[in-house]
């Protein structure tokens, strides 16, 4: 099943050009409908509890996959050296 498939499915596509942006509170709201059975409360306390142990894993330079989504992990750049810097002072 392609993407678009999927989401046209589950009630989710967008119009081409349209707002492909999903906020935390339409995320609780699309939630409370598929799950009827669980309480408002219930769901805004799963949302709350999913997105702080991503945060406080990437926050310990952790890595978080969900499979058939994507990775996400944090890294420290380092501060490139620019020979035109050194030239300016």
């Amino acid at each position: 099943m392609t993407e678009a498939a999927f989401l046209s499915r589950k009630g989710m596509a967008t119009a081409a050009g349209g707002n492909d942006t999903m906020i935390r509170s339409e995320l609780v709201q699309t939630l409370a409908a598929e799950n009827p059975d669980l309480s408002l409360r219930d769901i805004e306390a799963l949302v709350t509890t999913f997105f702080d142990e991503i945060t406080k894993r990437l926050a310990l330079g952790g890595r978080v996959e969900l499979r058939g989504f994507g990775a996400f992990s944090t890294s420290t750049k380092h501060m490139r050296h620019d020979a035109a810097i050194d030239n300016f002072l």
